[in-house]
């Protein structure tokens, strides 16, 4: 029997990703480079690395420092005053909080996650979040699912994963629980056939939880 629901927070919970993209395509354009949602897919959102690593150009160290820290300024600023939580999450959520005990994994800074969930108001539905810096590795390891998992004294098999991104789903199946893929329009391109299920939206977990 499942007990315990392992939400990412980007893509499934709040609606931040498209914010990220958007900071990083206008400080990049600054400079010449333009980020497609493709590529930026494929770099941040698969393997996990910097958006500067798409560019062999970028090579100066205190360059890409500062394009960063001015990338994070305007990636708050939009944290901070546009719409954020995705359709229906809280619905879905207030439903599961009475048969689940919840918690949010997320590879956001804590700075980041803690901007977007003032606004979104959905903390009070999860026992624990753990975000960057709470875990040795970054998905795609198991690592920050384990976390998880050991915080609530849990096995695998007692757990689900909520994901909505390829090295999200590829770190659920690494720690050998039940994975959830939810597409978002910036992951749809990505392979999901790891995934244990891959749903519409948010509103057919109910029912996938009570078929598990």
């Amino acid at each position: 029997m499942k007990q315990f629901l392992l939400f990412d927070s980007d893509g499934v919970l709040v609606d931040t990703e498209q914010y990220y993209l958007r900071a990083s395509q206008e400080i990049l354009a600054e400079r010449g480079f333009t980020l497609t949602k493709e590529l930026f897919r494929e770099i941040s959102l698969i393997r996990g690395s910097g958006v500067w690593d798409a560019f062999p150009e970028l090579t100066d160290p205190v360059e890409i420092e500062t394009m960063r820290r001015q990338r994070n300024k305007l990636f708050n600023h939009y944290l901070s005053t546009e719409p954020i939580t995705m359709p229906f999450v809280e619905e879905v959520l207030r439903e599961l909080s009475q048969s689940y005990r919840m918690a949010i994994v997320t590879s956001a800074l804590r700075e980041d996650f803690l901007t977007v969930h003032n606004r979104s108001k959905l903390l009070h539905y999860f026992d624990f979040y753990l975000t960057n810096g709470d875990y040795s590795r970054s998905k795609p390891h198991p690592d920050p699912w384990i976390t998880a998992l050991d915080r609530f004294g849990a096995s695998p098999d007692s757990a689900v994963v909520i994901e909505d991104s390829q090295r999200g789903v590829t770190a659920g199946i690494a720690a050998k629980i039940t994975t959830v893929a939810i597409p978002t329009d910036l992951t749809s391109g990505s392979d999901f056939s790891e995934a244990t299920v891959v749903l519409k939206d948010i509103t057919e977990l109910p029912l996938f939880l009570q078929r598990v």
